[in-house]
């Protein structure tokens, strides 16, 4: 009976020496563990993925991209393309000749109808050009139409119906009103930021170069993606979006020659509001890059403390040439635009407009409260081919390397790592 119970005792004390030396091996490891994740952060910090509702960021992407917009002919050489409800007015989004458009025998009449109504309220079109187009006596220009009516109603409108007044069988046309409802925008518009993206067809940006566009936006407090004509880029947006990125995409059929971007900065302004309180219209190949600050919103709220002066602040443009040798010191990894830091001073480039549409009269023309940036505070980098004459030298480029602030957390982040796999 003792020899079993010593060999009871021997069995219990082997049992305890392993289950020490198995506690001590864990505890070691898990120590190990953690010093590695105080000194290199969690995996989720580095990520950087937006952390967003599924739910509100399914609102969002809805709400800016229904109804779906299109260009439609209302008239010889006149065309229509979006509605919105704003302030007791239907404001259209138009273009056409840069003469007489919309007024004098071109005038147009519009109603408006509400939901469960069978009579609609009648009302007059009031026509003006966008800002910010060059006067001509020719071509085509955009124009901002107003559907005003004297009632006063609570109610959201469905659709609105234009026809121009001197046709005997007048065709009319009708348009869903677009209205972003305020509860389901998902957060305070003056923390939000929207791009509108301008169609890319000339220039076929890839994917990568679209994650990229995103990816460093987002960084900077972007939240919102608005891609115009951006149908290829469909599966795309469709793997931003599960990672938690706001990417919409909308049709741009333009019927005339040229980009249209006065009439998409019209209707970005409008179909970004008032879900987000500043928009801004750019390329795929246009980055807005802040010299001192990390984020755009805080760059604009100490221009323009409390929101109460600037409704929209003018950004100058540096082209920066892709066909010049990469920055020596650009590691292979970094996206294209982190290699190019030499811009041509010489080059026109334009202007670039934040807009903060809640500070906008959307149905009359008024001059804008305008903040011309300096670009010691911030430029738009614009990346593409430069006209480079024989004679030149290396001094009639400048040395600009401030994107480069921004590399090390652009790595690091979550959108910039999504693989997208070829369509099938």
């Amino acid at each position: 009976m003792r020899k079993y119970q010593q060999l009871l005792l021997v069995v219990v004390s082997l049992v305890s020496v392993v289950a020490l030396l198995f506690y001590h091996h864990e505890y070691h490891r898990l120590r190990y563990v953690l010093e590695v994740l105080n000194f290199f952060g969690k995996p989720a910090e580095n990520l950087q993925c937006p952390t967003i509702n599924e739910t509100s960021l399914s609102q969002r992407v809805n709400g800016f991209s229904s109804p779906v917009p299109v260009w439609v002919p209302a008239g010889d050489n006149h065309y229509i393309y979006s509605a919105f409800w704003e302030r007791n007015n239907v404001i259209i989004v138009a273009t056409g000749p840069a003469n007489g458009a919309f007024a004098g025998r071109n005038s147009y009449q519009c109603e408006i109808w509400l939901e469960g109504k069978d009579e609609p309220i009648p009302g007059r079109v009031h026509a003006s050009i966008i800002e910010g187009q060059k006067k001509k006596k020719v071509g085509f220009s955009g124009y901002t139409l107003s559907c005003e009516i004297e009632k006063m109603i609570s109610v959201v409108p469905e659709e609105v119906t234009i026809w121009r007044m001197q046709d005997k069988l007048p065709a009319k046309v009708t348009l869903p009103i677009h209205h972003f409802n305020s509860k389901h925008s998902g957060g305070d518009p003056a923390t939000s930021m929207a791009i509108c993206v301008l169609p890319d067809e000339l220039q076929r940006i890839s994917s990568s170069a679209l994650i990229s566009f995103v990816s460093y936006h987002s960084l900077l407090g972007v939240t919102d993606f608005i891609l115009y004509g951006g149908n290829r880029y469909h599966h795309v947006a469709y793997e931003l979006q599960k990672h938690g990125a706001s990417v919409s995409i909308i049709p741009w059929n333009f019927p005339l020659s040229g980009d249209g971007r006065a009439e998409l900065e019209r209707d970005c302004r409008s179909r970004g509001w008032p879900a987000t309180g500043n928009i801004v219209v750019l390329s795929l190949n246009e980055f807005i890059v802040p010299v001192m600050h990390n984020g755009l919103l805080a760059m604009l709220n100490d221009l323009d403390a409390g929101r109460k002066a600037t409704s929209r602040f003018q950004f100058s443009t540096q082209l920066f040439c892709t066909n010049i040798p990469d920055d020596p010191g650009a590691e292979p990894s970094w996206p294209m635009f982190m290699h190019k830091t030499y811009y041509d001073p010489a080059a026109k480039t334009g202007v670039v407009n934040i807009y903060r549409p809640g500070a906008v009269s959307a149905n009359r023309p008024i001059e804008l409260g305008t903040y011309p940036v300096s670009p010691k505070i911030a430029a738009v980098h614009k990346f593409a081919n430069c006209d480079i004459p024989p004679e030149a030298s290396a001094d009639s480029f400048q040395y600009q390397p401030e994107i480069r602030r921004f590399v090390s957390e652009l790595m690091k982040s979550g959108l910039l790592n999504i693989q997208v796999k070829p369509r099938t």
